[in-house]
């Protein structure tokens, strides 16, 4: 992940499709395709509190036990695993559930 305190101050940081997607296990296309629906610049990652990303985690991995078909479909053919969406910034949870 890249920080740009010139612009976003020590707070916010920037994390590219790529950065996202090899987190996520997914395709940098499946975040793109997100990112452009949401009207999304660049996914911007907040610094959090422990709370926001347990809550973030868990509504991430609720999403997908919802509809797992869509998931699958989204996610191209699997749903994240659970370590995985564990390494995942707040924002990245918030904008990969968004898919859903």
């Amino acid at each position: 992940m890249s920080w740009d305190n010139a612009t976003h101050r020590p707070l916010l940081g920037v994390m590219s499709d790529a950065e996202l997607a090899a987190l996520a296990g997914i395709s940098v296309g499946a975040v793109t395709a997100r990112r452009w629906r949401a009207r999304v610049a660049r996914v911007r990652v907040p610094r959090q509190t422990e709370r926001t990303h347990a809550e973030a985690r868990v509504a991430l991995m609720a999403a997908q036990r919802a509809d797992t078909v869509r998931a699958m479909r989204v996610f191209g053919g699997r749903l994240i695993p659970a370590d995985i969406i564990d390494g995942l910034p707040a924002g990245a949870c918030d904008l990969l559930r968004g898919a859903l």
